[in-house]
């Protein structure tokens, strides 16, 4: 202000640079979900054909961000994972062969930074989150007439790559990868 008797940026243009933006973006991603860790080639192939069961389960994901600017925001994450198998003869590593069942269920949940960067068109938005929080592991467990539970607990990251195609006012569908 005070500059230039008349600035280069037509009025109509500047008001709407102030805040073109939604300030808060709530999100929910159900879907197929991978666990990508290696299964020990050390191991039985009836048990690293059991762990095989388990890669591909059930994910669900929330999240909820504030953003005091177009791009910046933070919030919170909860993400779940259940998966699970069932196995009839499989060798077991140091326990001999048997029926083995497992369901498995992880948890996350944590406080988030979004970074999201608004196409020439703004209906449509790129999003990157991570999350660094508290991973919970439940596993429950049954062999042949025994059933227990396996659990742990540490500190966990999330990382999300997403795009948003605003298909309403404040209504999008996404597609996103998390990790």
């Amino acid at each position: 202000q005070g500059f230039f008797k008349q600035s280069e940026i037509p009025e109509h243009v500047a008001k709407t640079v102030e805040q073109n933006y939604p300030g808060f973006r709530f999100g929910i991603q159900i879907g197929p979900g991978i666990r990508t860790a290696g299964i020990p080639s050390e191991y039985a192939p009836s048990f690293r054909d059991h762990l095989k069961k388990q890669r591909i389960g059930f994910h669900l994901d929330t999240d909820a961000h504030w953003y005091w600017s177009e791009s910046m925001g933070m919030g919170f994450k909860y993400s779940a994972f259940m998966a699970g198998a069932e196995s009839r003869n499989v060798q077991i590593p140091d326990a001999g062969s048997g029926y083995l069942s497992e369901q498995i269920t992880m948890h996350f949940i944590g406080p988030s930074v979004s970074n999201r960067f608004v196409s020439s068109n703004p209906k449509n938005v790129f999003v990157t989150n991570i999350a660094i929080g508290y991973m919970n592991y439940r596993n429950a467990v049954g062999r042949d007439n025994q059933n227990f539970r396996m659990m742990g607990n540490t500190v966990g990251m999330a990382f999300e790559l997403g795009y948003d195609f605003e298909v309403s006012n404040n209504t999008a569908i996404g597609l996103s990868i998390t990790a």
